[in-house]
């Protein structure tokens, strides 16, 4: 059965703005290989080359190094929700943003206490 609608063919462009950018063609590449489930050996061995290159990057040998696939919120929300214990204070200095809001919601959901230093984009 002919499909009524045209392959996706879309054009090559420089993105400038502040994101999504630019994907590589050794990336793109890698998105067109087949996928394999969460517990194939291969998916196994890649996440573990990928801990290695992560500890490089980040200058550690420690093993619970991992890469968390989200946004940059969720990687915030990880890491306070793993590291400070409920009691804590947690000072939160930021623009004054809809980010800053984002994180005052984290420690609010994570039960903690938060001291927001929020500054305006003016310098008031």
């Amino acid at each position: 059965m002919p499909s009524q609608f045209k392959q996706l063919d879309p054009p090559q462009r420089v993105l400038l703005g502040p994101g999504p950018s630019d994907v590589p063609a050794r990336v793109l590449q890698a998105l067109a290989a087949p996928t394999v489930g969460h517990l194939d050996p291969s998916y196994l061995a890649i996440m573990d080359e990928t801990r290695q290159m992560l500890r490089g990057v980040f200058q550690t040998k420690n093993e619970l190094t991992l890469a968390v696939s989200g946004t940059g919120s969720a990687g915030m929300e990880a890491c306070v929700v793993n590291l400070i214990e409920p009691g804590n204070v947690l000072l939160l200095a930021a623009l004054e943003s809809i980010l800053s809001d984002e994180d005052a919601a984290i420690t609010r959901g994570a039960a903690l206490q938060a001291a927001s230093g929020v500054a305006s984009k003016e310098g008031n």
